[in-house]
């Protein structure tokens, strides 16, 4: 948790287990060991996620496909998500 602040993360008053950095334009959610990152740019990601790898053994699932039984459907042509 420290690492979350070292980065300038804050939780939000609301939920303690999501987090987001301004600067970055940042939002992570934790659950228990599992790690969401959201960010409308994908290379912010990807850096995001190496600098994790400095701390932590990750193993990257890629985009997220669903969540809470939503399935999630990404289009990046039309830069549009579907939720069903």
């Amino acid at each position: 948790m420290i690492l979350i602040y070292k980065l300038n993360f804050k939780s939000l008053l609301s939920k303690n287990t999501i987090f987001y950095n301004k600067k970055l334009n940042i939002i992570i959610y934790l659950y228990i060991n599992n790690l969401t990152i959201i960010d409308p740019n994908k290379k912010t990601i990807n850096i995001f996620i190496k600098i994790l790898k400095d701390y932590f053994n990750l193993k990257d699932l890629d985009q997220i496909k669903d969540y809470l039984k939503v399935k999630i459907n990404y289009n990046s042509k039309n830069k549009s998500i579907k939720l069903y």
